[in-house]
């Protein structure tokens, strides 16, 4: 089974540079010299800069139908991202959406949207916590370019 430092992956200036070297994780002075020579580096959120604790990001949705009682809140919460995305390629040719455009397709009401966002976004905060590798790449990366 793989690490999470495995699955760990530094994306930079349109090249994909795995942090595993095949002898184990690159050291901070190795990501130093290689980062120096690139002017851009970007890294993606979830699971390389933050991680939750879940098997499964939908999870959360679970989560807050247990929690707030909400009847098949998870089913539902799915279904309203799905909707949006399609009612998003429909309108601007983008699967695209956002979390206020997700939940008016659950509520007409605008304080019901507005506190489930809030629900949803609150839920999503408590679970986060930094990937320390990661968090150690995007370190060096800042002072790099300081």
């Amino acid at each position: 089974m793989a690490t999470d430092m495995e699955n760990s992956k530094i994306s930079i200036s349109h090249r994909i540079i795995n942090i595993q070297d095949g002898k184990g994780p690159f050291s901070p002075e190795i990501i130093e010299e290689t980062l120096k020579n690139f002017s851009v580096v970007s890294f993606d959120v979830f699971d390389t800069l933050l991680f939750r604790n879940l098997a499964d990001p939908k999870d959360v949705f679970k989560i807050i139908e247990e929690k707030y009682n909400i009847d098949n809140f998870y089913a539902k919460r799915i279904a309203a991202e799905a909707l949006s995305r399609e009612k998003s390629k429909i309108q601007y040719d983008s699967y695209e959406t956002s979390i206020d455009q997700i939940y008016s397709m659950i509520y007409d009401d605008h304080n019901k949207k507005d506190f489930g966002v809030e629900m949803e976004v609150r839920e999503e905060e408590d679970l986060l916590f930094p990937h320390p590798f990661g968090m150690l790449v995007y370190k060096i990366a800042k002072k790099t370019w300081a």
